[in-house]
């Protein structure tokens, strides 16, 4: 049956059919109620996140790298790892170099083999009692 193909009448019953549903009504209330939970769990989880941020960066600023507090929870701040140039030689066929080494030197090129920026980061480690 496709409800587009009903007339009016019949698509106001089906509705009414459909809503007056316990079942339905109950389980689209509970998925509206978990959806409901899911956007709060976003914003928290964005709040948590900017909390950790400000205050891995507040350690760094204050040159703390491990704070304990007196429940044994423990946070350890790392600092941001910039990109790094790794210069490497792609080709090097030991043999060649011994047998030919004024055609290794010829052929052999430096490449920039660039590492990208890494973000730093705030360990939480609770302590026994509280995990």
């Amino acid at each position: 049956m496709n409800p587009f193909e009903l007339s009016a009448e019949q698509q106001i019953n089906l509705v009414e059919k459909v809503t007056s549903d316990d079942e339905i009504t109950s389980m689209a209330k509970r998925v509206e109620e978990l959806e409901l939970k899911i956007n709060s769990f976003k914003e928290l989880e964005k709040n948590y996140k900017n909390s950790k941020e400000d205050l891995r960066l507040k350690m760094i600023a204050k040159g703390i790298k491990t704070w304990t507090l007196n429940s044994g929870t423990k946070i350890t701040a790392s600092e941001d790892t910039p990109a790094k140039d790794n210069f490497v030689t792609h080709f090097c066929e030991e043999l060649f170099k011994k047998d030919y080494p004024d055609l290794y030197k010829e052929y052999c090129k430096e490449f920039n083999d660039r590492t990208s920026p890494r973000k730093g980061s705030l360990r939480i480690t609770l302590s026994k009692e509280r995990s």
